[in-house]
């Protein structure tokens, strides 16, 4: 179908350039020579700019129906941010949110610490420098505590050297970005993290 679709908006998309452009360029039009035929060209244009934007619609549905898909598939996906900087955790829930991930906060180390044996999320979010317990402690807590059933943990710190982010791969971590980061990027790591976890498993189970 996706060949198909393409071939119509691009059948779609070449009408509307020759409607749109017609009268501006094809000498027969222009010869009219009548003033009143101005709309002609403005007829002919918002013909042109109601097919380009069906074709662009008929390009798009497949996009947004696989945005929607992948939404749909990440409901059951819990994630729980660890951060003591409520601007970090709302930015964090509203961009997560919208890409279908059900998030819930903690705004220290300890609190942390008992969300994530409360929840049980897929994906754990930490911060290193919090009061009570740093990311550290919190990842090597987590990690005595859950075992082979703990969530996929990415460190998120303004901490960038390799020092600091060694220690937290040594730690547990399996991802580490440093802060500021790109909310596009942190979501391809979490599903990138996500489809190893779940390789793993399947590994395991084999």
């Amino acid at each position: 179908m996706a060949p198909i679709r393409r071939a119509v908006a691009g059948i779609l998309a070449l009408i509307c350039f020759l409607m749109g452009s017609a009268y501006f360029f094809f000498p027969f039009v222009k010869s009219l020579e009548l003033s009143s035929a101005d709309w002609i060209g403005y007829l002919y244009l918002a013909i042109g700019a109601y097919g380009l934007v069906i074709a662009i619609m008929i390009l798009r549905k497949p996009a947004v129906k696989k945005r929607r898909r992948k939404r749909k598939s990440r409901r059951k996906t819990r994630i729980v941010a660890i951060d003591d900087e409520e601007d970090i955790l709302r930015l964090l829930r509203i961009k997560l949110s919208r890409e279908g991930y059900r998030v819930i906060t903690a705004s220290d180390g300890n609190e942390g610490v008992e969300t994530v044996l409360d929840k049980n999320p897929d994906v754990m979010l930490v911060d290193i420098m919090m009061p009570g317990k740093d990311g550290f402690e919190v990842v090597t807590e987590v990690k005595r505590r859950m075992g082979k059933k703990s969530p996929v943990i990415i460190m998120l710190s303004s901490k960038s050297t390799e020092k600091d982010i060694m220690h937290g791969l040594s730690v547990g971590a399996d991802d580490y970005v440093t802060k500021p980061f790109s909310p596009t990027e942190l979501i391809e790591r979490i599903n990138i993290a996500l489809l190893k976890q779940k390789a793993v498993k399947k590994t395991e189970k084999d």
